[in-house]
């Protein structure tokens, strides 16, 4: 704008004296001091008007300049502070993320604690439930052990009685043992022994025909009765009479293999005797004897 300022009056300055001189060819002298003096103040006006321009120009130039480096200072500064935004920005923009991420994990958080406020809710009634449970169990199990104890009370009671009559029924089915005593009715074999001689010993049974009793006695060592061998022991049945021999007495006849094989034993057959012995000293050939047997 101030360029063309400047052409415009570059242009009438230049024009202002061709004016000027066609302006005097048609006027009269009075008048032409009066337009010298308004054209010289015109030059005067244009001139001042230039120089006006041509600094309005410098400063518009320096204006520029300033105003260039203001706006790059501007801009800088528009930059920064754009940076700064940006920053505070994504500051911002994180700052709401985290914000909303936290919120998120914060209701995350509130809906478990939630849950788990539930859970113990629950876990507490179920404890109540349980322990009123256990405390019905106990109560049954010890009305239980109360009755079973009265239960096996009285079958340990029934158990005893029933062992005490089982024992008196077996004393009543065991069979009589017989508790024997070693044979004391005992021969012992010597050279030229055979059963008939052995009977006929008169502290046997002084009677041969007899040999037979030894043999069934002792067929448990003797396979033929024909057989026998010196050292052998052989058991001789005790007779349960005895007929009184010359030269005997109770003392004698108790110590006879087939009696009691014992002289101390003599009483026995004394007392009884007693209907036919009026003295243990004196007894007769021919007399029959009772021999008691246990």
């Amino acid at each position: 704008m101030l360029a063309r300022m400047g052409k415009f009056l570059l242009i009438f300055m230049l024009g202002l004296p061709l004016v000027a001189n066609v302006a005097l060819a048609n006027q009269s002298s009075p008048d032409l001091e009066k337009i010298l003096k308004e054209v010289e103040t015109l030059r005067t006006e244009v001139s001042q008007t230039r120089q006006t321009a041509m600094e309005a120009r410098g400063i518009a130039l320096k204006t520029r300049a300033e105003t260039a480096e203001f706006k790059e200072e501007t801009l800088a500064r528009l930059g920064i502070w754009r940076g700064k935004l940006g920053e505070g920005m994504m500051l911002a923009i994180e700052a709401k993320d985290l914000a909303s991420r936290a919120a998120e994990e914060v209701k995350i958080y509130t809906s478990l604690v939630d849950t788990l406020k539930a859970d113990v809710s629950l876990a507490k009634e179920m404890a109540v439930s349980a322990k009123i449970e256990s405390d019905q169990a106990r109560k049954e199990i010890e009305e239980l052990s109360a009755q079973n104890k009265k239960d096996r009370e009285l079958l340990i009671q029934r158990v005893n009685e029933i062992l005490v009559r089982a024992k008196e029924v077996e004393e009543k089915l065991k069979p009589e043992v017989v508790k024997l005593k070693p044979p004391k009715n005992i021969y012992e074999v010597r050279r030229g022994d055979s059963l008939w001689r052995i009977s006929k010993y008169r502290n046997i049974y002084n009677d041969p025909y007899q040999w037979e009793k030894i043999f069934k006695a002792n067929q448990d060592k003797i396979e033929n009765p024909n057989l026998i061998y010196p050292g052998q022991e052989l058991i001789i049945p005790p007779k349960k009479s005895h007929l009184v021999l010359k030269g005997e007495n109770l003392w004698t006849i108790a110590n006879y293999e087939s009696v009691y094989n014992t002289p101390y034993e003599w009483r026995r057959i004394y007392q009884a005797n007693r209907d036919k012995l009026t003295d243990p000293n004196r007894v007769y050939p021919g007399q029959k004897l009772i021999i008691p047997q246990d």
